[in-house]
This record gives C-alpha cells, sequence and structure tokens, in this order.
C-alpha cells in the first residue's frame, strides 16, 4: 500500500493502529440512525484527535499517559 500511495491517491480504511500512523490526512467515519435511516458522519482528525484515535486502536480503553506516549512514539517511528 506505501509503494503505490507513492504514485497513487490511496484511501485505506482500517482498524490497525501500524497502518493508520503511516496516513498523512486522518479522518474519522462513523454510522448512525436518524429517523430510521442510517448515516454516516466523516470528520477530519487534527494532530491530537489522530494521536488519541490511535492509542484507543491500540489498547480499546480510555487513553492513558503510556498509551497516548506510544501512539507518539509509534507515529514518529514511521515518519
Amino acid at each position: 500500500i506505501h509503494e503505490i500511495s507513492k504514485s497513487s491517491q490511496t484511501l485505506v480504511i482500517t482498524h490497525l493502529p501500524q497502518v493508520s500512523a503511516i496516513g498523512e490526512h486522518h479522518y474519522f467515519v462513523s454510522k448512525y440512525v436518524e429517523d430510521g435511516f442510517t448515516k454516516t458522519k466523516i470528520i477530519k482528525l487534527n494532530e491530537q484527535e489522530v494521536i488519541n484515535n490511535i492509542a484507543y486502536m491500540m489498547t480499546g480503553e480510555e487513553q492513558t499517559k503510556e498509551s497516548l506516549a506510544l501512539a507518539k512514539q509509534l507515529i514518529e517511528s514511521l515518519k
């Protein structure tokens, strides 16, 4: 995926923090039901939200100082 992204626009949907940490732009996609219809919400994440999201992917729990530090370290190591 990384090699392809060097010459083509690439969109990756993932639950893997290692894959997500490589991305240049991050969006959070969620679904909800309103008036009997399923709708999709997409929001662009800022730098801190990316770190929080990756920390959550790594632990599946509330973020701690340790999980946030590990998420930052993962992002930095893949740049």
